[in-house]
């Protein structure tokens, strides 16, 4: 009856890679087994990184939320960032994306940047940023503690 916190990640990682079933955190194999009660997806700016395009992202995120059984869930858009990639639109093209996809399924929602700022220099600016990628102690907690936002209104 006690929560437990699985988590799994991919380093350099991009929705592409969950298509890959040589990979042990595959999702075909690994998420249908936990059967999570709730499951958060932390989405970053890989895809962006690597030119994935809107339609594959939305195919890959939606396959990712549909290959977990019976759970609630969050979509995240995660920390923001300068890039040409945040300056033409691919972030918020994707952050549409998710917030659709969660919509359809019945998740709920987060947008990292609408507290931490929609850019890096703003993260940066008000204290949240660690390097040039990465929340700070108090970036993590601000992305935490909306999370626990999320999970408190779900009754977890």
């Amino acid at each position: 009856d006690k929560p437990v916190l699985l988590q799994g990640g991919i380093c350099d990682g991009k929705s592409a890679d969950f298509n890959s079933s040589s990979n042990p955190w595959h999702y075909k194999n690994s998420l249908a087994n936990l059967a999570p009660d709730f499951t958060l997806i932390y989405c970053t700016i890989n895809d962006a990184n690597n030119s994935v395009s809107n339609s594959a992202y939305f195919t890959n995120i939606e396959n990712l939320v549909k290959a977990v059984p019976n759970s609630n869930g969050c979509l995240c858009v995660g920390f923001p960032f300068d890039t040409a990639k945040n300056l033409d639109g691919t972030i918020d093209d994707y952050t549409r994306i998710l917030k659709n996809i969660a919509r359809d399924y019945g998740w709920f929602f987060i947008d990292c940047r609408s507290f931490l700022g929609r850019s890096y220099s703003k993260a940066n600016a008000s204290g949240y940023v660690f390097d040039t990628y990465h929340p700070n102690a108090s970036g993590h907690d601000a992305i935490a503690t909306n999370i626990y936002n999320v999970l408190k209104e779900a009754g977890m």
